[in-house]
């Protein structure tokens, strides 16, 4: 292919052929690189107290970070980036442990009723 018609392929172009042939890769590829780029640009104004940060983006990445940067509510966050969900209250996280540990205890404690029943019965 010469060089011409090299240039000549736009990013959208092989963002069909991406989603077409490797739909899968496209969100990995593009959509998550183009929030993480957003949120770092984000993180680096932040970081640095600055009113502009400047950074350099690939031409098929330019619209999905814009997009991501002027469609962010406040909200843009990492943890988001990387699919977690959000963190647990405390108070929730208590008594997710509370619970496990109570169930827990109740079944060592019918256990032991057992092996004390058991050793109570072998004796007669």
């Amino acid at each position: 292919m010469p060089q011409d018609e090299k240039a000549a392929v736009s990013p959208y172009e092989l963002y069909e052929k991406l989603s077409s042939s490797y739909p899968s890769l496209l969100q990995p590829l593009v959509h998550e690189r183009d929030m993480f780029m957003a949120w770092s640009l984000k993180r680096s104004k932040a970081v640095n107290k600055s009113k502009t940060v400047v950074g350099v983006i690939g031409k098929g990445h330019m619209n999905g970070v814009v997009y991501a940067l002027i469609s962010d509510q406040g909200d843009l966050r990492f943890r988001d980036l990387v699919g977690r969900e959000s963190s647990e209250t405390w108070a929730s996280s208590v008594v997710k442990g509370l619970v496990r540990d109570t169930v827990i205890g109740l079944a060592l404690w019918a256990l032991y009723e057992l092996l004390q029943a058991a050793a109570v019965h072998i004796k007669l």
